[in-house]
């Protein structure tokens, strides 16, 4: 029944109609419902699917959005420390975590919408510049700067075979009209790569990832387009339970931490509070992913952020920290801005795993969080004056900073519901 209430486009509706497809059924383009596939069965080898495809339109209108999620998050948080399943320390700072299937599969997925959503940012520049007027020149574009990326995957990948693009013109109605830069209709662009492959010795077909975007065209040359549907968040995945060991292994450290402050952490010491700041947030410095939200576990001489995205990330200040600043951390905060900001100056080069690895930027030297939706005084009160006087001791770089660092952003979660704030909980039995 989508779009079809008085509707005298019928056919249209029921062609762009939205859908959603799990794992390798996500390189039917357009699959028909089928109520016996399931996350459970819809990935390699009727396994449990790492990710869907989420195709959305405006029943009526000319909206429509495309975007990959996932149930993994590609592999272990980023951590500086690799701990057992008792929760005991290994004192290995090369913490190199084999990725079982699943998280290899959800890697490779995870790296093949990066770049599918960094081509797309071109192709809509391009379009609204001139540089191409068409699907068939997008394409071939498209191909090119795929190409560029030199991404490891592509080893055993035919680009030019599984590239999808599609340029659509619409009116208010959803009607289709000529897709032209000058013209007042609005834009939709959807790329999409199929059949994307594994990096195993024989490559396994683990799905298609897809990223469209509703826009108009700017009035006037050396304008960027309005992206209609950017505040639909791009980037999303989740850890699911029992999928990533590192999850657990810091679980039961930080259990056996929080049980007596006689546990002590061989080199962080013993956690200050006995339980996390909650609502703290991690600002990655990547575009494709700017804000984690999580919680913050305070350790005498260290630290260990939790999120439901990335698994644990532990930053030991003894070992790692070469540099640090803070912004906003006064008793009374700053009439324009209520969030403190701290940033990690790193020694050396932080491994990043999973999502965060699986990206298409340049790796920040840096790791910088902000109070977010937690009580700022906590940290500046309670926390701050003494990690400030051990990093003294210690003769650590010690700076003010004026405000956030460069290349850092602290907006606010794009949904309501925070996509990622909370683990997912799928069934996979």
């Amino acid at each position: 029944s989508y779009g079809l209430l008085r509707s005298p486009n019928q056919r249209v509706q029921q062609a762009l109609a939205p859908r959603a497809s799990f794992g390798i059924r996500s390189n039917l383009a357009h699959s028909q419902p089928d109520s016996s596939a399931t996350v459970a069965n819809s990935g390699v080898a009727g396994n449990a699917a790492v990710h869907f495809v989420m195709e959305a339109a405006e029943p009526n209108g000319p909206l429509h959005i495309a975007r990959t999620y996932f149930f993994s998050n590609g592999g272990a948080g980023s951590r500086v420390l690799t701990y057992d399943f008792d929760g005991i320390e290994t004192q290995q700072d090369n913490n190199m975590l084999q990725r079982g299937g699943r998280c290899a599969y959800a890697r490779c997925l995870i790296m093949a919408y990066c770049a599918v959503m960094h081509v797309h940012k071109k192709l809509v520049r391009a379009f609204c510049q001139g540089q191409a007027a068409d699907e068939s020149s997008l394409a071939k574009l498209a191909l090119s700067w795929i190409g560029d990326l030199q991404l490891d995957w592509l080893r055993n990948y035919d680009v030019a075979a599984n590239l999808e693009v599609r340029l659509m013109s619409l009116d208010l109605q959803g009607n289709m009209a000529t897709s032209q830069a000058d013209s007042r209709h609005v834009k939709y662009l959807k790329v999409a790569l199929r059949h994307i492959c594994s990096l195993d010795q024989t490559p396994v077909d683990l799905g298609s990832v897809v990223f469209g975007e509703t826009f108009l065209v700017p009035p006037g040359p050396g304008q960027e387009a309005v992206v209609v549907t950017e505040q639909i968040e791009a980037h999303c995945a989740w850890t699911v339970d029992a999928q990533e060991q590192d999850t657990e292994c810091m679980t039961s450290l930080l259990n056996r931490l929080s049980f007596s402050s006689k546990n002590r952490h061989y080199s962080m010491g013993a956690l200050v509070r006995e339980d996390a700041i909650e609502g703290v947030r991690m600002l990655t410095g990547i575009p494709e992913m700017p804000v984690v939200p999580g919680q913050l576990w305070i350790f005498q001489r260290g630290l260990i952020f939790s999120s439901a995205r990335l698994g644990s990330i532990a930053l030991d200040f003894s070992k790692h920290l070469g540099s640090f600043g803070y912004f906003n951390t006064d008793n009374q905060a700053r009439d324009d801005d209520k969030t403190a900001v701290l940033s990690f100056g790193l020694k050396s080069k932080l491994d990043r795993y999973g999502i965060l690895e699986a990206s298409l930027s340049i790796p920040p030297s840096s790791i910088v969080f902000s109070t977010g939706h937690a009580d700022r005084r906590v940290l500046v009160r309670d926390v701050l004056p003494d990690w400030l006087k051990w990093f003294k001791s210690e003769e650590v770089d010690i700076s003010p900073l004026d405000g956030i660092p460069a290349g850092f952003s602290d907006a606010e979660p794009l949904s309501e519901i925070e996509w990622g704030s909370e683990p997912l909980s799928v069934d996979i039995v």
